[in-house]
């Protein structure tokens, strides 16, 4: 369904009415789901609730590729699989299942460097019963990440104007704030 040249109720998008404009293809064998070995249950559990969501958005998701980490007493425990696993030729995304907050930073940076686009989750959330408006929010999140647009805003009668987002988070007693524009 092509929405770019209509009028659209940014609701219906919300409730999952409207497709992306720019929708993600995350074939088989261009993404890794990195998790505990403990985990993985709610590993199976966040990959069966993204199919599920991504569909409603017109994007498509094949089977990942699986990295399973021994334990999560240290980053090393992630990165070191994901070091041996992970080929640059062909995966484009991670999505990092954890359950201890301190690894995250670390295993975030190594992805970093790696030039790798990840999405990180924490266990205990995928655990939540009805978590699929969280899974829409982590397939949104994937989507921009991947640099494809979430939807389109057409105002013909605000010629050359600059369209702009913002987003505010408390983080360490410190208030970051996230900026988005467009461009003519």
């Amino acid at each position: 369904m092509d929405n770019t040249n209509q009028l659209l109720d940014f609701s219906e998008y919300e409730q999952r009415k409207l497709e992306h404009s720019q929708p993600v293809d995350l074939k088989r064998n261009s993404w890794v789901l990195v998790y505990c070995n403990k985990d993985f249950d709610a590993a199976n559990m966040l990959y069966e609730g993204l199919t599920k969501v991504a569909a409603q958005f017109g994007i498509k998701i094949d089977e990942p590729q699986y990295i399973e980490c021994p334990n999560d007493a240290k980053a090393d425990d992630y990165l070191l699989p994901i070091q041996a696993d992970v080929d640059m030729t062909y995966i484009e995304f991670a999505v990092v299942l954890y359950s201890k907050r301190p690894l995250k930073a670390p295993v975030k940076k190594h992805l970093d460097k790696m030039g790798l686009k990840s999405q990180f989750v924490q266990t205990s959330t995928v655990l939540k019963e009805k978590n699929l408006p969280m899974m829409a929010t982590i397939i949104k999140q994937i989507n921009a990440k991947m640099g494809l647009d979430l939807y389109r805003v057409s105002l013909p009668a605000f010629k050359k104007t600059m369209i702009i987002g913002t987003s505010l988070r408390m983080q360490a007693g410190k208030a970051l704030m996230g900026l988005s524009a467009s461009c003519q």
